[in-house]
């Protein structure tokens, strides 16, 4: 799926909320420093003959960053793709349901993946990067943070839809209340 630019605009428009804008602001500085950092790499690498050896790694957890900082922001600005075709054959009441299954799905995904990720960085927190002089705590910590904050828009999603397809159930309820009564 290609991305227009318009698409990457809307991905980092600030909305004024403040984790939107903490989200954008480290997406922003986590691919610009790989841009940068691999930028540097190949010219220390091919024109100088002497690599960087800590760009690769650094490289990696910027990306991670970034994929994690993303997907909540993504899901916010509504820039996930979905495959939309069986459920759009389906009844409406249907589809709901089928729309909250995938966010209990999900949700079930990202608690799984936050406790693991915690797990995971705390097992490591007395390792190292080969060629850096920090903890993997801190790089292992992006997971279960990313995944916090993507629980926490899936929960927002699903409140919205749920209000919305009670709301609409409730309406067509008393419109179905009226039409017996006129009848």
């Amino acid at each position: 799926m290609k991305m227009r630019h318009s698409d990457i605009r809307k991905l980092l428009e600030f909305d004024g909320s403040l984790i939107n804008m903490i989200e954008g602001i480290i997406m922003i500085c986590s691919q610009s420093a790989m841009v940068t950092i691999a930028l540097v790499q190949v010219f220390s690498r091919y024109i100088l003959q002497r690599g960087i050896l800590w760009a690769d790694e650094i490289i990696l957890f910027l990306f991670v960053l970034s994929v994690f900082m993303g997907a909540p922001l993504a899901m916010r600005k509504g820039l996930h793709s979905s495959v939309t075709y069986f459920r759009e054959k389906l009844a409406k009441k249907t589809a709901n349901v089928i729309i909250i299954f995938n966010y209990i799905a999900m949700l079930l995904f990202l608690c799984i993946l936050f406790i693991e990720g915690i797990m995971y960085a705390v097992h490591n927190l007395d390792q190292h990067p080969t060629t850096l002089a920090f903890s993997l705590f801190w790089p292992y910590l992006i997971v279960p943070v990313g995944a916090l904050l993507f629980i926490i828009e899936i929960i927002r999603f699903m409140k919205m839809d749920i209000a919305r397809f009670l709301k609409k159930q409730y309406s067509e309820k008393e419109a179905v209340d009226v039409s017996q009564s006129i009848f």
